[in-house]
């Protein structure tokens, strides 16, 4: 038999896990309830969404963001160390950065692939094709 929802039972459920429920009415497992995370970002996320582990946006961004962002920076110094000039601005793990090789070449790369090693594809066509 399904569990029968109550607005006290949802606040239990959110406050044990340090949010305050927000909202003081409760009509489904899928209706979005306000509350406040534990870090103060006021959220709206529905029961059932939250019993499956959603949790703050806000914070769940940040974790994300801060794992993910490569500073451009370091990019820049990764391509110059080795006399490659970058012409693009690093955006995202996924955008092809246009470069000049040692050798003249204009070429594109991912840094992803960069960091695996690879490097301007006209030089290596030269040499093992």
């Amino acid at each position: 038999m399904r569990q029968k929802w109550t607005i006290e039972k949802a606040r239990g459920v959110f406050g044990g896990e340090g949010f305050k429920l927000l909202s003081n009415i409760y009509k489904s497992i899928v209706i979005k309830l306000d509350c406040i995370c534990p870090k103060g970002h006021t959220c709206s996320i529905s029961l059932g969404n939250f019993l499956n582990g959603t949790r703050c946006r806000t914070c769940s961004n940040k974790k994300i963001g801060d794992r993910k962002r490569v500073d451009p920076t370091l990019i820049r110094r990764a391509f110059e160390s080795e006399g490659y000039t970058l012409l693009s601005e690093y955006k995202s793990n996924r955008q092809k950065l246009e470069f000049i090789c040692p050798q003249g070449h204009t070429h594109t790369i991912t840094w992803t692939k960069w960091k695996q090693g690879r490097r301007c594809g006209k030089c290596y066509d030269l040499l093992y094709r």
